[in-house]
């Protein structure tokens, strides 16, 4: 289970680089937020489910009061209160950040929720034996 929480971090890592990499640099009016950086339609869209996935991971890993949860929901707390803000190359890169912090910790184990994902991998084994 550690294996994979570890392996799943480093994926959303991954994805976020794609993302920052594959940006474009039109200006978009759209926005309140308007920036050179913001991210095409396509991508949009992809790293929409990537913010997703990465805050479900932080919450269940670290818990929804854990630093980690907390200032990567605020990268995004405009945008999510509908306040037409589009995601941008620093909000992923901060993010990103973020990320790769969380699985660090995790990593080492300094996390209060792994003694729970431990317990769970303990029983999986013996419900595999």
């Amino acid at each position: 289970m550690k294996i994979a929480v570890s392996h799943r971090f480093q994926e959303l890592i991954e994805r976020a680089n794609e993302y920052y990499n594959n940006s474009h640099s039109e200006y978009s009016m759209t926005t309140e937020y308007s920036r050179p950086d913001t991210l095409s339609d396509s991508i949009f869209a992809k790293c929409t489910a990537w913010r997703l996935s990465s805050k479900n991971l932080l919450k269940q890993v670290f818990s929804d009061s854990s630093e980690h949860y907390v200032l990567f929901g605020r990268l995004f707390s405009r945008y999510e209160q509908g306040n037409g803000v589009q995601f941008c190359k620093e909000n992923l890169s901060q993010a990103k950040g973020i990320l790769e912090s969380a699985k660090e910790e995790f990593d080492l184990g300094f996390t209060h929720k792994i003694v729970h994902l431990l317990s769970i991998e303990f029983f999986d084994n013996i419900l595999d034996q």
